[in-house]
């Protein structure tokens, strides 16, 4: 054993530039599965902990509860860390503005240890308050404090009158006790958005310290337990609402849904079986180059006594020097090459998840110990797996044939002729190369095989990256104006116009109406798309219910539009009754198989009103006050679901409230009603009555009247490409109407403001001066294309290694085949074959070679490539011809460079003494 161990090293020193390819392989398959499984742990990683630095560390909350339930909660197995904020009481102040005198109302909470661990509460200023008198304020309730003329300032003392009740918009909460006064000192100011699951109440909370101390009104609970347990402890009820944190969840890869890890999980899976393919194809191909070498050598070694085993063994044994030494260092090489592409790339990266950096989270490689094993062991495995084959082919063989080494050579009975045409236009040369390879069928099989998993995998790895660059362009939204502000004066809008950063610029309203349109009104080709999207609405979606927006745009912007458009002004900006472009609507619809699964994914943009339609009923959106208090719920109001039909030309409200849960399970099934709405006299008034669903008797008194100012205005003409400042309609049951300014109701107060700005940072800068509200079209816009720079960068990055691996794959094999020809070539020079006529017949080589690869090669690629589009995307499948042309031409041209420059070395060589050499 000894012996065969030391001729396996020396076999290896021998062949130097083989044993380095193979090393190669064996670093870039280690480096690539360790990329991958870092990437994926750190991607994990990013996420979770940007969602807990956003909500929390916690996988389930229960509202509304008693200090019991907290206590049962607590004496939980599963329950790691409970922590909880306990509601105080209420509090109300009043405030001047320029609207006169305005009531806010805030909710007292008071937080133990692990509730401040669990919950971020990301300070301005301060610090978090440590016992039962310190109070920490959110920027909103300073604001309005500091507006109020109250003191708010870090360390001022408030003094608070608290409310031991609390009843708005119909939402009853637990109440006990009465009233008094707390005097708490300031000591911190939060971030806004402080929320937890009641908008109206907590966006303006005040929170405190839990002490024990402090009488209770209801508790609010969050429990972390192990990920795996959390649905077990969500099933139990501590306390009449509970939800679970189901994004953090997602991300621990727990879910009773498909989760984002799944998504992570099915590319990695991709990848690594791209890797794997390639890196078989690679390392095998060299270690039978490396039996097909020692072939004579295990004859040999058999016919002294050598087993199967220990010649099996001797493959192995290289396989395994291999490894060790290529693995650790192809580890070491992956985690640096993405910890280096995440620090080069981290401005992309961070911008991805704005908030995340802002709390302080950026993401980074991350040193795993089990996904640098997990890299190691599949490593080791594919290693092995490319070495068996080989191994298994060498204890086959006789040791008489083996010494002979005849077992290549299979000489056909009807002889070996080649075609006039290749004699004619390669001459003696390609006569003898067809010669050659039909007697070694077997190595030029190897070739032409190796040399068409490269192609496979090239265009396999182009595919994969190109369709996760498609989906990522198809999700980038782009607006035709960069900031939407929301100005609070004439003076400050005046301000803003006058900037000099300031190109373009555009006032608009936005009013949204409820719509019910007949289907008559509506064009052929919308009604056929709204056919095929169909199944992916709810059950019942009525295509006559619509929401109507309409966009009243600056007279001024309007009228040059128009007449860039060729469209006479006068009937569109007229004062009293002007008329209302239709603008289309754009929309994604994605066919379906028969098992419904989608298939294609088409892009439309289509007009959904008619020229003549003149039918449409316009209805106020929200539900009106006096029916939610008909069917309100206390706590679950807002979660009625509803629904717009028309029957017989009638409006009908139809509308289901969700059971309420008592602790110990769903109360009853829920409740359904249905309320007509009929237009009163003068048309800007309408009636809701309550009917019965099982008889359709109507009430004789309205539920509520709700008075509304606008009519749907008469539609003049319709466009494709939308004016600056309008956004571009992307919902199918949206319909957009474009009208001036000036015809704006009263009641839908100040307009917004778009423009676009020639100084980014500048204009940023000066809004932030003016404290004045605005959306960042351009921010986002610039977040999303950093995701897509980023994707393009990682994804180049696997296609240079993976044409890496293919290039190794090729040289080894073809350099190697030469090598082992040296006889061959010394024999045709020394009967006087010249130079001229062996690159001839290399040329005709490499030729078949190459059209035989890509002959193989491009049906496999197109059937991967299809494979890869049916899983992954909904985008269609076109055949990939570019990076097919790509792939083959990488295939001739390292075919010719590699042959040839393997021959050129032996040209130096003296033709006896390549014929005197062995092998």
């Amino acid at each position: 054993m000894k012996l065969i161990r030391h001729l396996t090293w020396q076999n290896m020193k021998n062949s130097k530039t083989r044993t380095l390819v193979t090393l190669l392989g064996v670093i870039f398959s280690a480096a690539m599965f360790t990329a991958v499984t870092t990437i994926v742990v750190s991607i994990q990683t990013y996420m979770i902990r940007a969602q807990t630095a956003a909500v929390g560390d916690y996988f389930i909350q229960y509202d509304y509860g008693t200090m019991e339930d907290l206590e049962n909660l607590r004496d939980e197995k599963t329950a790691i860390r409970v922590g909880s904020l306990n509601t105080i009481g209420y509090t109300t102040l009043e405030e001047s503005n320029e609207h006169g005198l305005v009531k806010e109302s805030y909710v007292i909470g008071a937080g133990n240890d692990d509730f401040f661990k669990m919950i971020p509460i990301h300070l301005e200023e301060g610090r978090l308050p440590q016992n039962s008198s310190e109070l920490v304020i959110t920027r909103n309730a300073y604001d309005r404090l500091k507006g109020s003329g109250i003191p708010c300032e870090v360390g001022d003392v408030i003094t608070l009158h608290i409310a031991t009740s609390y009843d708005a918009d119909n939402m009853e909460l637990p109440s006990s006790g009465s009233p008094f006064d707390k005097t708490y000192s300031i000591v911190g100011i939060s971030q806004n958005f402080l929320y937890f699951g009641d908008y109206n109440l907590e966006l303006s909370s005040l929170i405190t310290f839990d002490d024990g101390s402090q009488s209770v009104l209801w508790g609010r609970f969050f429990a972390k337990t192990k990920p795996h347990d959390a649905y077990f402890l969500a099933d139990k009820d501590f306390g009449p609402v509970k939800s679970v944190h189901q994004e953090l969840l997602n991300l621990y890869g727990i879910s009773r849904f498909t989760t984002v890890n799944d998504l992570i999980a099915g590319f990695a899976a991709v990848l690594c079986l791209i890797i794997m393919v390639g890196s078989v194809s690679l390392i095998y191909n060299a270690f039978s180059i490396s039996v097909s070498e020692r072939t004579k050598q295990f004859g040999l070694l058999s016919s002294i006594g050598a087993t199967r085993k220990q010649i099996r063994r001797s493959v192995f044994t290289e396989a395994l020097i291999l490894s060790a030494a290529g693995i650790p260092i192809g580890i070491l090489s992956g985690y640096a090459g993405i910890a280096l592409t995440l620090h080069l790339t981290h401005g992309l990266v961070d911008n991805l998840l704005h908030d995340a950096v802002q709390n302080g989270i950026i993401m980074k490689a991350i040193p795993s110990i089990p996904a640098f094993v997990a890299a190691g062991f599949v490593a080791l495995a594919t290693v092995l797996i490319s070495a068996w084959i080989p191994a298994r082919r060498a204890t086959k063989i006789t040791p008489i044939a083996a010494i002979r080494q005849t077992q290549d050579f299979q000489t056909p009975k009807c002889g070996i002729r080649a075609g006039k045409a290749t004699q004619k236009i390669f001459g003696l040369p390609a006569s003898l190369a067809r010669k050659y390879y039909t007697v070694n069928k077997r190595k030029y099989r190897a070739t032409v095989i190796s040399l068409s998993i490269s192609m496979v995998l090239f265009v396999s790895a182009g595919t994969f990256v190109q369709q996760l660059r498609t989906t990522a362009n198809d999700q980038l939204s782009t607006d035709n104006y960069d900031f939407q502000i929301m100005f609070t004066s004439q003076e400050q809008l005046e301000r803003i116009r006058s900037h000099p950063a300031i190109q373009d610029s555009a006032l608009v309203v936005s009013e949204t109406y409820t719509a019910i349109i007949p289907e008559k009104d509506m064009t052929e080709g919308y009604r056929k798309i709204w056919d095929m999207k169909a199944s992916d609405f709810p059950v019942g979606r009525d295509i006559t219910y619509k929401y109507l927006q309409i966009r009243y745009l600056e007279d001024e912007v309007l009228r040059e539009y128009l007449e860039k458009q060729g469209i006479a002004p006068e009937p569109y900006l007229d004062t009293e009754h002007p008329l209302a472009l239709a603008a289309p609507v754009s929309f994604t619809v994605y066919q379906r198989n028969e098992n419904g699964k989608a298939t294609d994914r088409l892009r439309y943009t289509e007009q959904v009103l008619k020229d003549t339609a003149s039918s449409i009923t316009l209805l106020p959106e929200e539900i009106p006050m006096g029916v939610s208090k008909r069917i309100g719920t206390g706590k679950e109001s807002g979660r009625v679901e509803r629904e717009l039909v028309l029957e017989n030309g009638t409006p009908i409200l139809r509308l289901f409230v969700p059971p309420i849960s008592d602790g110990e399970g769903s109360e009853g099934d829920g409740q359904s009603y249905e309320v007509e709405i009929h237009a009163m006299d003068d048309g800007k008034q309408f009636a809701y009555y309550f009917r019965d669903i099982a008889t359709g008797a109507v009430e004789k008194e309205p539920a509520d009247i709700v008075h509304m100012d606008a009519v749907c205005p008469t539609i003049g003409g319709h466009i494709r490409e939308l004016p600056f400042g309008i956004r571009e309609t992307q919902e199918l049951n949206n319909v957009t109407l474009i009208m001036p300014l000036s015809a704006a109701p009263e009641r839908a107060g100040l307009p917004d403001l778009r423009a676009t700005a020639s100084d980014y940072d500048r204009f940023v800068a000066f809004l932030n001066e003016e404290n004045v509200p605005y959306i960042n079209n351009l921010e986002n816009e610039i977040q999303e294309r950093n995701y897509i720079i980023m994707l393009q960068i990682f994804s180049y990055g696997f296609i240079t290694l993976i044409s890496l691996i293919c290039i190794c794959n090729v040289f080894n094999t073809i350099s190697t085949n030469i090598a082992l020809r040296r006889k061959d070539f010394g024999m045709l020079r020394s009967i006087g074959m010249k130079n001229r006529e062996i690159n001839r017949m290399l040329s005709f080589e490499c030729l078949q070679y190459g059209l035989k690869s890509i002959l193989w090669g491009a049906p496999i690629s197109a059937v991967c490539s299809y494979f890869i589009c049916s899983i992954y995307t909904v985008s269609g499948f076109e055949l990939p011809w570019s990076a097919m042309a790509i792939a083959a031409g990488c295939i001739f041209l390292t075919v010719f460079i590699t042959m040839f420059y393997a021959v050129s070395k032996m040209k130096k060589q003296n033709p006896m003494e390549a014929i005197r050499s062995e092998g």
